[in-house]
């Protein structure tokens, strides 16, 4: 008889068949989990923070910051973008998990537009974001572009509130 053994304690399976990986639904979960948190954190690193010229540097620290997050997103916007999704990471945690803002409950769509700029005020904290910009359609553009430190904060909003899903849904029209 062959043996096989868990990929992730390395105990001996029990009923063994060449495809099963793991000898409890503990171990297979736990081993699911350690690859989201790997994915999580290799998509987090990714993406590199905002870097502008000191002439731009200098205009903008002229500016108060919610009009200043505004502009700079305006102006790294691609053609064609209508809208804008800001995601963080949990404040003080070790978790890689990324929540996106705004959310289906806090305004359908949930975008921010781009035309008029509509500040990303919604928000739960203040953090490192990552923006993601969406064509008319609803789709994002490529994959994030830059991190961006926002200050602002609403109370009613919670980070756990927001969407594990970049993705939006649109109504049907």
């Amino acid at each position: 008889m062959m043996y096989y053994y868990c990929e992730r304690c390395n105990r001996a399976i029990k009923k063994p068949y060449p495809s099963k990986k793991y000898c409890s639904v503990g171990c297979r979960e736990n081993s699911r989990q350690l690859r989201v948190e790997e994915q999580e954190i290799q998509f987090w690193n990714s993406i590199k923070p905002l870097v502008v010229t000191a002439d731009e540097q200098q205009v903008l620290d002229q500016m108060d910051p919610a009009p200043r997050a505004g502009l700079v997103i305006e102006r790294m916007a691609p053609s064609g973008a209508v809208g804008y999704r800001v995601g963080c990471r949990r404040i003080g945690s070790e978790a890689y998990t990324v929540h996106w803002f705004p959310t289906a409950r806090q305004r359908p769509p949930s975008l921010f537009k781009l035309n008029p700029v509509e500040l990303p005020l919604e928000i739960p904290c203040p953090a490192e974001y990552v923006v993601v910009y969406f064509d008319a359609s609803g789709r994002p553009f490529a994959t994030p572009c830059f991190k961006l430190f926002l200050r602002g904060r609403v109370i009613s909003v919670n980070w756990s509130d927001g969407d594990r899903r970049l993705l939006i849904h649109r109504s049907p029209s």
